[in-house]
């Protein structure tokens, strides 16, 4: 197989526009300004829960917003709002089905502003509790569901982004493999996003690194999430930020697992509370950074450890 062309796959996840830039028309003309052409929508720029009255003259508006700018929406992810949520794993089975109703609007929605797929983090269950096997029998019955749900809304795919949290699932690579496991023949495929401060986390994984990840996602990984890490926490910095990811090692990984046409998304976040400003001229030169290492000559394996020294 042939690689695909770095600069088709990288991406913008819509996360930098919170509420900075919420208008369709303004985010993507920003990204356009930036050079990129492929974008992931942030559900924090749009609740499913709304009216239809709204949110179906938003979807439409966004739909023609990345027409208008030449854009390609790859999918549409659940966002930092829906992930402070238990979601899926919530103690309370009638807040489960609440979860599972609002990953349906999203669905639908997604469908509509133009995505192929819809998805994001399961969710997490209490302090003191575990993910049982009984949990995951439901969470993946759930996934059949909205996998058909999915599928009759027009989507491609449904999209679920592992986490570096013992209480949420799947948290771990053998995780990952048994929930690959429990929705194999899924009315549409689930596929899996790979987030790059998530699986390189020394703290939880040691310096495995992302190839265990990529072997056990194998032909369903979706893509990446691209952010700047020091391993430590959940970062999402921009590459503006130093850290111990190198894109260049990153893009070199995948190429070696035959995954190099995947998308990979930049996807950071800015306090509210930071100047606008100053935000702009951050993702401008971070997204610069980032697409010069994902474009340039790529170099061996990644290993957090060797690069915190």
């Amino acid at each position: 197989m042939n690689p695909a062309p770095a600069a088709d796959t990288f991406g913008l996840n819509t996360s930098f526009a919170i509420k900075r830039w919420p208008e369709p028309e303004r985010w993507a003309a920003l990204v356009r300004e930036l050079g990129v052409k492929t974008v992931q929508f942030s559900f924090d720029l749009l609740d499913p829960y709304w009216p239809a009255t709204l949110s179906g003259p938003l979807t439409r508006r966004i739909l023609r917003a990345c027409e208008t700018e030449g854009l390609t929406l790859d999918s549409a992810f659940l966002g930092l709002a829906a992930y402070s949520y238990n979601g899926l794993l919530h103690p309370d089975r009638a807040a489960r089905d609440e979860a599972e109703a609002w990953l349906k609007r999203a669905a639908i929605l997604g469908a509509d502003m133009g995505a192929r797929a819809v998805g994001g983090p399961l969710g997490g269950v209490p302090v003191g509790s575990q993910v049982t096997a009984a949990l995951k029998d439901e969470v993946a019955e759930r996934l059949h569901r909205l996998s058909e749900y999915a599928g009759t809304a027009g989507l491609t795919a449904i999209l679920v982004e592992p986490t570096p949290l013992a209480r949420e699932w799947p948290s771990t690579v053998n995780q990952l493999s048994d929930l690959l496991d429990r929705t194999s023949g899924t009315a549409v495929p689930l596929r899996i996003v790979l987030d790059l401060g998530h699986v390189l986390y020394p703290p939880l994984y040691g310096d495995a690194g992302l190839g265990p990840w990529l072997i056990a996602a194998g032909s369903r990984l979706h893509g990446l999430h691209l952010q700047q890490t020091d391993g430590q926490a959940d970062r999402h910095w921009n590459f503006t930020q130093p850290g111990i990811v190198d894109l260049r090692k990153v893009r070199s990984e995948l190429e070696r697992h035959g995954l190099s046409d995947r998308p990979a998304v930049l996807e950071v976040f800015y306090a509210f509370e930071q100047d606008d400003a100053q935000v702009w001229d951050d993702l401008r030169d971070g997204v610069q950074i980032a697409q010069s290492q994902w474009c340039g000559p790529i170099t061996g394996k990644i290993r957090p450890s060797a690069q915190m020294t």
